[in-house]
C-alpha cells in the first residue's frame, strides 16, 4: 500500500466506500482546486467551496457560484478531514516518508563535523543524511622509509543524534575502569559541562582516545586550571574538594575521543543531578538526555568515499594494496635528473589530494624521493633518496619494506548496505559520527 492510499484508509475507514464516485471521488478529490469565479468548467469538474467537495453535473460559465449546476460528492466530508490529519498521521504510520505526504519546508546543512539544527515535527526520519569517509594517516611529519605513518580505513560508522543535552549517561565513581563501553564518543570542540551536586565532592573527566587508550598528558586536559590527571581516578580531575551546590565547567576536547564525567562519590551517578553537557562555553538550561545511535557495518575496510545512510549505497573512490616487487616497474629519469619507477599495475586519475602512502611523501614535482601520478596516469615512485638506480633497485627496496597507497580509483565502486533511518527531535538537534569526514543532512526545518 502506497503511503497515501495508507492515509487515505485511515482518514476514511477505507478505499471504496460510502457510495457516489468512490475511488474517483478519492482521486481528484485531493487534487481538485478552489472555486474561482473567474474560471470556466465543464461537467464532472470537481472544486472545493465553503469547506465542501463539489462535482460539476453540467458546464458552467465564468461568474458566482450558484449551486445549481453542482452537486456535493459522496465522500467530502472525509477527504475535508483528510486535509487537516495529515500531520497527525505521518506520526501514527511511523516509517512511511513524511515528505512523500506533503510538501514541507526543508533546510540542508552541509560538510560539517557535528550538525546542529532545529527541526519542525517529532520522530520523523531526516530527509537526507550523508557522511563523508576519509582515511587516517597516524603518525607526525612527512611518511620516509625511517618515519612509517600508518594508513588505516573504516570497517564500519556510528552516528549519534541527541538533543541539546550530550551527556549519555550520569556522573559515575571513579573505580570503574576506563573503557569506551562506559564512555560516549564526542567531536573535537569546546563543551560546557553543568550539574547540580548535594555533597562535597571531585569531579573529573576521563578521555580515551579512538582505540581506548586513555590520554593523561597535559595536552589532553580539557580543564582551563584546577584540574590535573589522577592516575587512581584514569581522569583529569578536581585538584581539591569542590563544594555541593551547582557547577559549570567549561570542557576543551583537543580530538575526537571517547569520555566519561566522573566523581569521588562512591555511588552510581555521584550524588550529579540536571547533569547537563551542551556545546558551546556556556551552559545551557538543563534538559534531560534523548539521544539515539545507529551502527552501519561495512562489510569490509573502506578508506575513502561516501556513505548515504538512507539508501545504504557507499561510494568508494580510493583503493588500498600493497606495493608489490613482481609488478612490472619501469625506470626512468625525470627532468632534473631525478630518477624515477612507476608501475602499468595502477592507473590512477588526477586527484593527487586522495593519495597517501605510509613511507613515501606525496608529491606534485620531480624531486629525489616521494610518491605521485606520471603524466600517463600510472602509479608513479621517485626514488633518488632510496639509492635505486634501476628497477631491479626499487624492486628489492619492496622486497625489503612493507609499502603500502591508498590511491584515488580511476572508476569509483559502489556497494549496497542495509538502508538506514536517523528520526529528528521536535526542536533542537545535534548530529555527529565517528568518522573524520564530514557529514550532510536535510531535514524538515517547520
Amino acid at each position: 500500500m502506497k503511503p497515501k492510499d495508507l492515509a487515505l484508509t485511515i482518514a476514511l475507514g477505507g478505499a471504496g466506500g460510502g457510495g457516489g464516485g468512490g475511488d474517483e471521488d478519492i482521486t481528484k478529490g485531493t487534487m481538485a482546486p478552489n472555486f474561482s469565479a473567474e474560471t470556466a468548467y465543464t461537467a464532472g469538474d470537481y472544486v472545493w467551496h465553503s469547506g465542501k467537495l463539489y462535482r460539476f453535473t453540467a458546464d458552467h460559465a465564468a461568474g458566482s457560484w450558484d449551486g445549481t449546476d453542482a452537486e456535493e460528492a459522496p465522500l467530502s466530508a472525509g477527504i475535508g478531514d483528510l486535509k487537516s490529519e495529515i500531520n497527525d498521521l505521518q506520526t501514527e504510520v511511523g516509517t512511511v516518508d513524511s515528505y512523500a505526504l506533503a510538501s514541507f519546508p526543508q533546510e540542508t546543512i552541509s560538510n560539517e563535523a557535528v550538525a546542529t539544527f532545529t527541526d519542525g515535527a517529532d520522530n520523523i526520519p531526516v530527509k537526507a543524511l550523508t557522511i563523508d569517509i576519509t582515511p587516517v594517516q597516524s603518525g607526525s611529519g612527512d611518511p620516509s622509509p625511517d618515519n612509517e605513518c600508518p594508513i588505516s580505513g573504516w570497517d564500519g560508522v556510528t552516528v549519534w543524534r541527541t538533543g541539546k543535552n550530550l551527556l549519555v549517561l550520569p556522573a559515575v565513581y571513579f573505580t570503574i575502569d576506563a573503557t569506551i563501553a562506559n564512555c560516549f564518543f564526542v567531536k573535537a570542540g569546546t563543551y560546557t559541562l553543568s550539574y547540580s551536586c548535594a555533597e562535597t565532592h571531585r569531579s573529573g573527566t576521563r578521555i580515551l582516545d579512538k582505540s581506548g587508550n586513555i590520554l593523561s598528558d597535559s595536552a589532553h586536559n580539557p580543564y582551563a586550571s584546577g584540574f590535573v590527571y589522577n592516575s587512581s581516578a584514569k581522569a583529569y580531575y578536581a585538584g581539591s574538594n569542590r563544594t555541593a551546590g551547582n557547577k559549570t565547567d567549561v570542557l576543551t576536547i583537543v580530538e575526537d575521543c571517547y569520555i566519561r564525567i566522573v566523581s569521588n562519590q562512591n555511588a552510581e551517578g555521584g550524588g550529579f543531578t540536571d547533569a547537563m553537557l551542551n556545546i558551546g562555553s556556556t551552559a545551557e538550561p538543563y534538559v534531560p538526555y534523548n539521544g539515539t545511535s545507529i551502527s552501519i557495518s561495512f562489510g569490509s575496510t573502506l578508506y575513502s568515499g561516501t556513505l548515504d545512510v538512507l539508501t545504504g549505497v557507499v561510494t568508494v573512490d580510493v583503493g588500498y594494496t600493497k606495493l608489490l616487487s613482481s609488478w612490472t616497474w619501469h625506470y626512468g629519469t625525470a627532468t632534473g635528473g631525478f630518477p624515477f619507477c612507476y608501475t602499468t599495475n595502477i592507473t590512477i586519475p588526477n586527484e593527487l589530494d586522495k593519495l597517501r602512502c605510509n613511507c613515501l611523501k606525496t608529491v606534485t614535482q620531480n624531486g629525489p624521493i616521494g610518491i605521485t601520478r606520471s603524466g600517463m596516469g600510472y602509479l608513479q615512485a621517485f626514488v633518488k633518496d632510496l639509492g635505486c638506480e634501476s628497477a631491479d633497485d626499487f624492486k628489492a627496496f619492496l622486497n625489503a619494506n612493507d609499502v603500502y597507497v591508498a590511491y584515488p580509483l580511476a572508476t569509483p565502486l559502489t556497494i549496497q548496505l542495509t538502508p538506514e533511518q536517523v528520526s529528528s527531535l521536535a526542536g533542537e538537534n545535534v548530529m555527529w559520527s565517528n568518522m573524520n569526514g564530514d557529514l550532510t543532512v536535510t531535514y524538515r526545518s517547520s
